[in-house]
This record gives C-alpha cells, structure tokens and sequence, in this order.
C-alpha cells in the first residue's frame, strides 16, 4: 500500500489531486511538546482498560467475601441459637428433677391400718371330778346302790354363740397433695417462646425474603425478654435486616448492642452500622 503522497500519478484523477495538493502541502515543523503530549494520551488510553479489569475484578471480590461471611455469620448465629436453647432446656429438666427429688425424700409416710382384733375364745367346760374307786376289802360293807331319780330334760334352746365384735373400719390415709396441675406449655414456657420468636425472624429474614416482618419480630422479643438467652444474637439479626434499609433503625440496634455487648462478636457490624 503506497502513501496518498506517492499517488501523484494514478489512474484515478481523484486520488491524483488528492496526492498533488498533500505534496504541494508545506510539512508540519517538528513540536516535541505535542509530540509528548499525543503519547502520553495513547499511554493512558491503553492503561485504562486494564485499570478498569482490575477494579471490576477487586468487585467481584470484595462481593464474593462478602457472601461467605454473612453465611459464616449466618451459621454461628444459627448454631448459638440452638446451644443455648439446649442449655437452657437441660438446666430447667435438672431443676425439674432437682424439685421431684426433694418432694419424695421429705413425703411422710402414710400410716399402717390396724389390724382387726380377734374374737375372744370360748372358755371350755370345767370336766368333772371322778368318783373315788371303792375299796376291796371283804369286811367293808358294799355301799347300797343310789336310787335312780328321774332326771327332767331341759327344754332345747339354741346354744348362745358370742357375738363377735364388729372391727373398726381401717383408717386410710389422705393421700399425698398432688402437684399442681401443668398449665399450657406455651404460656408459661418462656424458654419455648424464645426460640419460637428467634426462629420465625430467622425464616422471614433467609427464607421468605422479608427483613421488615424479621426486624418487626425481633423487635418484639427484645421488648418481651431483654435479658433473654438470645438477646445478642436477636441484635445482631435485627441490625442484619435493618442495615443498608432502615438506616435509623439499624442505628438505634447498633446503639443499643454496643451500650450491652461493647466487646461483642457482632460489634463491627454495628460500628459498621453507625457509620456516616
């Protein structure tokens, strides 16, 4: 390929003029400033691309350290939660036991019946005395035979049994007061409550997409239990689903986290939080 210079004596008359007056042309005097100038320019153009690969690559990861750290957080919370839940549960059935125990070694023991008591025997007929045997001397006279009287039956009554006397009625003793009836589980569970609350934010904050019902929940178990066993990590929930969305809400849990738990493990994300 020729410069449009060298053209002078084409075929085409159009690229001939063309060539004529680029030669009549004076040549440019030579600047080196511009010159400077124009390569510094192509320098930065060709920089540039590779400048913005770079950034978009530190984008993808600083997003990508992100993800694995709310999910690393995500766990721990989730893990926290449970631990403690069956801390708590543990503790209640050991004071449970504790109370059971104590009630049957202080139980008194319910008095024996008396044993009926028995008829008294009948006393048996004096036997009567034997005749003395007669003596066999011959010189003693016999004694003369007893004449025989006649003998009056006694009328036929029926014999007189000795009426038993009736035994008193054993005693029974009261029996032991029982233990109050269980009244509703849910009620009076505080500990079952808490983890119903924890639980449902955490469904409408990772499952159904919802940190305004998640922080609405949260908010309602901080009020009921302040010093609840989850109380941190609902904080930490709740500045989760507030943060980046309801910055002065998010900014009243950070507060409120850091005046408890200044050391706590969730205390960057509520720096984070309070930050202009």
């Amino acid at each position: 390929m020729k410069r449009l210079r060298d053209e002078r004596g084409a075929a085409d008359p159009l690229l001939a003029e063309a060539a004529r007056l680029l030669a009549a042309k004076e040549p440019l005097a030579e600047d080196a400033v511009r010159r400077a100038r124009v390569r510094a320019r192509m320098r930065r153009r060709r920089g540039a691309p590779r400048a913005a690969g770079w950034v978009r690559a530190a984008v993808a990861l600083l997003l990508v350290f992100s993800v694995a750290a709310a999910s690393a957080m995500i766990g721990k919370v989730a893990q926290t939660i449970r631990a403690r839940m069956q801390e708590a549960r543990v503790a209640k059935q050991q004071a449970r036991e504790r109370a059971a125990h104590g009630h049957h070694a202080v139980a008194p023991t319910p008095p024996t019946a008396p044993a009926p008591p028995t008829a008294p025997m009948t006393p048996e007929e004096p036997t009567p005395p034997l005749a003395p045997a007669p003596s066999l001397t011959p010189d003693a006279p016999a004694p003369p035979a007893p004449t025989a009287r006649p003998v009056r039956s006694a009328p036929a009554t029926a014999p007189v049994v000795a009426a038993r006397p009736t035994p008193p009625a054993p005693v029974r003793s009261a029996p032991p007061p029982s233990a109050p009836a269980p009244v509703a589980a849910a009620a009076l569970d505080p500990i079952s409550d808490q983890s119903r609350l924890v639980a449902d934010a955490v469904r409408a904050l990772r499952h159904e997409h919802d940190p305004a019902r998640a922080a609405a929940i949260l908010e309602r178990y901080l009020t009921r239990y302040p010093d609840g066993v989850a109380a941190e990590d609902a904080l930490a929930l709740a500045l989760e689903a507030t943060i980046g969305r309801d910055p002065p809400r998010a900014a009243g849990f950070a507060t409120r986290y850091l005046a408890r738990y200044p050391q706590g493990r969730w205390s960057p994300l509520a720096h984070r939080a309070l930050a202009p």
